[in-house]
């Protein structure tokens, strides 16, 4: 599901000559943004909508006045984006949900009011200037790595770095630098987000060669629209076969060097626009790329008793559901421990409305001791590894660690326990 957000005054109608919102493209819109609850959502709009409807529901008490100004607001938004799309895609400015709405909303009025396409676009490179989305990118960025896979984890810590840097060009004017980074990070996120056993070195953003050009259209997200990422690909693989200075953002003209004067605050904020698009729509693929992976893994290492040269199992097969789990039953112990004074049983814990919501997996975790001194327990992981997580009573935040083929013979200040977070329970490879 597309995250869409609104903040804004209801508008007057702002579609220019002959360019007013396709019904079929609001239709998914819609459908992206609310998932499953789609048709509950046009129900309620029908519902609040009759009058006949309000005046049952006042006999009952209820008013249904916010629901209908909740529903129109929301077709007004759908409205100024699908408005958006059909203005702006061609020009480079890539949908996606972190799109400043208010920003888009002074651009469609603008050439409403006879405006150019220039004077339209320069609210929407303020609006994105204003917006802090493209000043956090980089943390989106190095996220969509953020996993048990070390290498990709890795991939993906750098391109936050390369982003990071090149905002520092773009904020400081530097837009001649800051472009062709960001170029070259849309196109690698590409690829690794196509990459797959049967094509590994994936396909490109950029590429119009059949062979080498990604499929950026999906069912979920707003980038993947039909109108969307594949409309904004065509504005910069323009082909461009001489050599001027024209202000183009074209990626072709700039990266071969046709284009002399692309260094321009507005190419710049387009670049940055299209990498939150692309970020959008490389996501669940990344994530999915991850989950093969660790699967492949927990396959190939099953059963290992060996380690990685930093001390690690290669076989961690339930580290992560194992550690969590027990990481959530210390939460519940301080909690008991900040209320009664001592630690719990898991009995205890189950029964406690409040605390047990923390708990997962209690049936896997075995609390070998628990009271007013210490506590501690332990659950084996799927690889058989067993876990084990404890605290002393003066210090009932100050977790400690231990990990090992069999449970602990002794509680929290027994030598083989740790703290902080060291070996097996290192948070860097879960």
């Amino acid at each position: 599901m597309c995250p869409l957000s609104y903040a804004g005054d209801e508008m007057t109608d702002l579609t220019p000559a002959g360019r007013g919102p396709d019904p079929a493209l609001i239709e998914q819109l819609r459908r992206r943004s609310l998932g499953d609850d789609a048709d509950w959502f046009q129900g309620a709009k029908i519902l609040a909508g009759n009058s006949f409807a309000r005046g049952v529901a006042r006999v009952f008490g209820l008013d249904l006045k916010p629901l209908d100004r909740a529903t129109r607001d929301f077709d007004q938004l759908l409205d100024t984006v699908a408005r958006s799309i059909g203005l702006f895609a061609e020009h480079g400015w890539a949908p996606s949900g972190s799109m400043p709405m208010p920003a888009y909303e002074a651009a469609i009025r603008e050439l409403a009011d006879g405006g150019t396409i220039g004077t339209a676009e320069d609210a929407l490179v303020q609006g994105w200037n204003d917006k802090t989305v493209l000043a956090s990118l980089h943390h989106r960025v190095l996220g969509l790595g953020l996993s048990k896979d070390e290498e990709i984890e890795s991939w993906f810590r750098e391109r936050g770095r390369l982003v990071r840097r090149a905002w520092e060009h773009h904020v400081g004017g530097a837009y001649e630098a800051a472009i062709p980074l960001v170029f070259a990070q849309i196109d690698g996120i590409t690829a690794d987000a196509t990459a797959s056993p049967q094509e590994p070195a994936g396909r490109m953003f950029f590429s119009k060669h059949p062979s080498r050009q990604a499929e950026v259209v999906d069912d979920t997200t707003l980038a993947g629209m039909n109108d969307a990422l594949p409309v904004v690909r065509n504005y910069y693989s323009e082909r461009r076969d001489f050599t001027g200075a024209l202000g183009s953002g074209g990626r072709h003209g700039i990266m071969h060097g046709r284009e002399l004067r692309y260094d321009t605050l507005a190419n710049s904020t387009r670049a940055f626009v299209l990498l939150a698009a692309v970020a959008e729509w490389a996501q669940p693929r990344i994530r999915a790329e991850i989950d093969r992976r660790g699967a492949e893994r927990d396959r190939q290492f099953a059963a290992s008793g060996d380690t990685d040269d930093a001390g690690r199992r290669l076989d961690r097969r339930g580290f992560s559901s194992t550690r969590e789990a027990l990481r959530r039953l210390a939460l519940a112990q301080s909690g008991h421990w900040n209320s009664h004074g001592r630690f719990a049983s898991m009995a205890e814990l189950v029964s406690d409305a409040g605390l047990s919501t923390l708990l997962v997996m209690p049936e896997t975790i075995t609390i070998a001791h628990a009271n007013a001194e210490a506590w501690w327990a332990w659950s084996r992981s799927e690889s058989g590894w067993v876990f084990a997580i404890g605290a002393l009573g003066s210090q009932p935040l100050g977790w400690r660690y231990f990990d090992g083929p069999e449970g602990p013979e002794e509680g929290p200040l027994g030598t083989d326990w740790r703290i902080p977070d060291s070996g097996n329970w290192s948070g860097d490879w879960s």
